[in-house]
């Protein structure tokens, strides 16, 4: 069994150029991919692929701080090294530890999400 690791790298160190949109903008957009107010988007523009990662929200990041004592108690004493990952490390340094979700959009013919984001950037 191999040991990966995993190592973030800002889109902005490969040419990508962030961004933002508007919720209202996010919500009319994305059928699938609502805000909400545990999770913030970034966005990062390159050519003719955008790069979108949700991650924890600074609400969901303190959250998470205060609910480690019931972490702890559901998880047990024993285990508190995992449950300070979950609650803390994760929410709080999500791309240092991979834990948030990425997709890239593409420019195609067959669709226009990609052209109604880059309209829709502030």
């Amino acid at each position: 069994m191999s040991n990966m690791t995993y190592k973030y790298v800002c889109p902005t160190t490969e040419g990508y150029e962030r961004f933002s949109i508007s919720r209202k903008d996010q919500d009319k957009i994305f059928k699938y991919r609502k805000s909400i107010w545990s999770c913030n988007y970034e966005y990062y523009v390159k050519d003719r692929t955008i790069k979108m990662y949700k991650i924890p929200s600074i609400w969901a990041c303190l959250l998470g701080t205060i609910l480690f004592p019931v972490a702890l108690i559901f998880d047990g004493v024993m285990n508190y090294k995992e449950a300070y990952k979950e609650c803390i490390l994760h929410t709080w340094q999500c791309k240092k530890y991979g834990a948030f979700s990425a997709d890239e959009i593409y420019k195609r013919e067959s669709d226009d999400t990609f052209d109604r984001v880059l309209e829709a950037r502030k």
